[in-house]
């Protein structure tokens, strides 16, 4: 168990990053990147270490207004990209 170091702070990088295998194996890539983000936050709560979440550009509609910025609207247009979001919105809930 990684945190029983008392970690300050965890930047959480890992996931599936393979859209067509999203598309092939939507539940794997759910499992990892979903359920993955859900229990560092987890670990991280119960320690009291802040987290950084990394999420991908992927995740923003390019097809309207360029360039993008953080307030542009999302579009999970493949499971890795809502996947992504998913992990977006545990990090701030």
């Amino acid at each position: 168990d990684l945190f029983k170091n008392n970690f300050d702070v965890c930047v959480h990088l890992a996931a599936g990053i393979n859209v067509q295998e999203s598309i092939d194996n939507p539940e794997k890539c759910f499992a990892d990147n979903i359920t993955g983000t859900f229990n560092v936050l987890e670990e991280c709560r119960k320690t009291n270490a802040k987290f950084v979440f990394m999420s991908s550009a992927l995740v923003y509609d390019t097809m309207k207004n360029k360039p993008i910025s953080e307030l542009h609207p999302t579009r999970a247009a493949s499971p890795y990209m809502a996947s992504k979001i998913a992990g977006e919105n545990l990090a701030i809930s």
